[in-house]
């Protein structure tokens, strides 16, 4: 489409009249039309027009036969604009074209133009536009300086014509919501009598859709939990540097008020008056946002708070050892009064059973057939099976008790003794299959393969790799060995001890394949997430850190500021959940897998001592002030919709 002035709209045969009659004031009236005949009376008698006047008008120049032709050429009888300001020979100006910057300035100041102009011969246009955004109706103004009888102007946008105005001052009523938001180029175009031609261009952005709101924290019918702390509340805008005012509001409550980012609020429960004892309650929130254009958006939306805690049951003594999932739902865990407990996931006894001296080190399920395995500290150290329902299965008595929890594989239970005994049992029995002495004590809970290979750290300082004919090979640390070990489909076996290394052997030889330090002691089980390709490492330095499983670089290291002796898990939702203690206290920490940030932490008056069990979204763990505790996880969703009375 060629651009050029509709003659149309600039000269129709009643408009040469009117503009006769405009002409009859002095040629510098305020009407901005100029003559280029001879002088004349007031009435305007002494104009004279051109038999033939080219005027230019947008990108094309226009042939218009003002004496005896009168009309508008068609489309095809234009001829191209002399690029670069220069004059075409047919024309035999006077001046050549000129192109500068043109910056065009409003009464009010605010005015912006950012572009750049042309002219040829004596005259020049500038136009303004309010500001570098626009949106809904914007008025946009051409001034032209120079020329003698000014034809009009043309108003474009990205190079399509959208008006042209013929009386000063030359204006437009742009409605932006007719194009795409986004970046445009605006374009005035003007001519006179003689020839001369100029026009100029401003670069803007159009935006008529309010303020987007990216993300919220909480969303909406979403969950937050009560133990977690003060209401977080973050509002994440698509351009936060053009909001001038973002407010929040808790059940009507004004929460936070900002002027630029971050949007983020923290509100203390007893300042939208929510009390632990009336939990769940909901709350209403709403979150208003206005840009620099005075555009706004509001939402609202309901969110839920919930106790962290689902249920605590108390018992008589300290839970030392880590619980463990029957096939039927229930949680069956041991303390140190010799009792062993089945629960129902709502945290009711399913039943208890008192076996007599201590079960210190947990309690591990056949997934398959339900029985439950276990050592006791006490008259003849046995080591029992028991059937899911709480009836024996068998017990089996030793000179000592086991040093950690019992690990299961195949048709055989495996124990790690005090004394230094690493032995297998026939699960349905409770037979001893096979035995192999170490020097030393081992407090260590063992690692069975497949293959029926155990792996096992010892207070002598060393890690071996055990099987029915004895020790395989052995590797050497500077300190004991008390961590589990974690075994890799790449046929690597990971382990820490006590002189804060971590250690990554062959399986097949316990040769080298990396050692990384990480200080403090590592007692827990070590953590490998193959789809992550990382290990979790807690230690006693009270960190927990995560590694390349194939390089032992560090990845990300967090401080949990609470020593840290047990094993780290890693939930349904990603988190990687583990227990610590600090005089006398523990945390449950959940913490985010990607970079290490802590999602919560759940604070009890006691020791958190083993491994926490994860079921969906609930966690299960045992302290040493005699309770069991059930908690929510981290994405635990508990949003239900109240109901509304018709």
């Amino acid at each position: 489409m060629k651009n050029y002035f509709d003659m149309t709209r600039l000269f129709p045969v009643f408009g040469l009249a009117l503009m006769v009659v405009l002409g009859c004031s002095d040629s510098s009236s305020d009407s901005g039309f100029e003559g280029n005949g001879t002088e004349g009376d007031s009435a305007g008698s002494g104009f004279e027009w051109n038999d033939s006047l080219v005027v230019p008008g947008g990108p094309d120049q226009l042939d218009v036969d003002l004496g005896g032709g009168g009309g508008v050429p068609e489309p095809d009888a234009l001829d191209p604009i002399p690029e670069d300001g220069e004059q075409s020979s047919e024309e035999g100006g006077e001046s050549g074209g000129t192109e500068e910057d043109s910056t065009g300035s409003g009464d009010d100041g605010e005015s912006y133009s950012d572009g750049s102009s042309t002219s040829f011969g004596d005259m020049s246009i500038a136009v303004e536009v309010e500001g570098e955004i626009l949106s809904g109706i914007s008025p946009i103004q051409a001034t032209v300086t120079g020329g003698e009888w000014i034809l009009g102007v043309e108003f474009h946008v990205d190079g399509l014509k959208v008006d042209t105005d013929v009386v000063p001052p030359y204006t437009l009523s742009l409605d932006t919501q007719a194009f795409d938001d986004g970046p445009h180029t605006i374009a005035v175009y003007t001519a006179d009598s003689q020839g001369a031609y100029a026009s100029a261009t401003a670069e803007v952005l159009f935006d008529n859709s309010p303020p987007a709101i990216l993300k919220l924290s909480p969303g909406d019918a979403s969950t937050v939990f009560y133990e977690d702390g003060p209401l977080s509340l973050s509002v994440e805008m698509d351009e936060p540097e053009k909001i001038t005012e973002l407010s929040m509001r808790v059940n009507g409550l004004l929460v936070g008020e900002f002027s630029s980012p971050p949007f983020t609020a923290t509100v203390a429960y007893e300042d939208i008056f929510v009390e632990e004892g009336e939990l769940p309650k909901t709350l209403f929130v709403q979150v208003a946002a206005t840009d620099v254009l005075e555009q706004e958006t509001e939402v609202s939306f309901n969110t839920q708070v919930h106790s962290r805690l689902r249920w605590r049951f108390d018992t008589v003594y300290e839970i030392k050892g880590s619980p463990d999932l029957l096939p039927n739902g229930n949680i069956v865990y041991g303390n140190s009064g010799g009792e062993l407990y089945s629960m129902t996931p709502n945290g009711d006894v399913a039943w208890q059973i008192s076996v007599g001296g201590q079960i210190k080190d947990g309690v591990t399920v056949d997934p398959e057939t339900g029985n439950i395995y276990f050592g006791v500290i006490g008259d003849g150290n046995p080591i029992y099976g028991y059937n899911q329902d709480g009836s024996q299965l068998w017990s089996a008595t030793f000179n000592s008790p086991p040093g950690g929890r019992i690990a299961q594989q195949g048709g055989s239970v495996y124990a790690d003794l005090f004394s230094g005994t690493v032995l297998a049992l026939d699960k349905n029995s409770g037979g001893t299959q096979w035995s192999v002495d170490l020097p030393e004590s081992i407090v260590a809970s063992p690692k069975v393969t497949s293959s029926g290979r155990i792996y096992t750290g010892c207070w002598d300082n060393k890690f071996r790799a055990i099987e029915s004919s004895g020790v395989i090979w052995d590797f050497s640390t500077g300190d004991e060995v008390r961590s589990t070990a974690a075994v890799g489909s790449n046929a690597i076996v990971y382990f820490g001890s006590n002189d804060g290394w971590i250690y990554a052997l062959n399986e097949s030889d316990g040769s080298h394949v990396w050692v990384k330090e990480i200080e403090g002691n590592i007692e827990g089980e070590v953590l490998l997430v193959e789809e992550e390709g990382a290990l979790y490492v807690a230690s006693s330095n009270t960190y927990l850190t995560k590694m390349n499983m194939n390089t032992g670089d560090t990845i990300w290291s967090t401080k949990l500021d609470y020593i840290v002796d047990a094993s780290p898990v890693r939930g349904a939702d990603g988190s990687i959940y583990v227990g610590s203690q600090t005089d006398g206290l523990g945390k449950v920490f959940a913490v985010e897998p990607e970079n290490g940030g802590i999602r919560f932490a759940y604070k009890v008056d006691a020791v958190i001592p083993d491994k926490i069990l994860l079921v969906g979204d609930k966690l299960y763990f045992g302290a040493n002030d005699r309770s069991f505790y059930s908690l929510w996880s981290a994405d635990a969703d508990l949003y239900v919709p109240e109901e509304v009375s018709p």
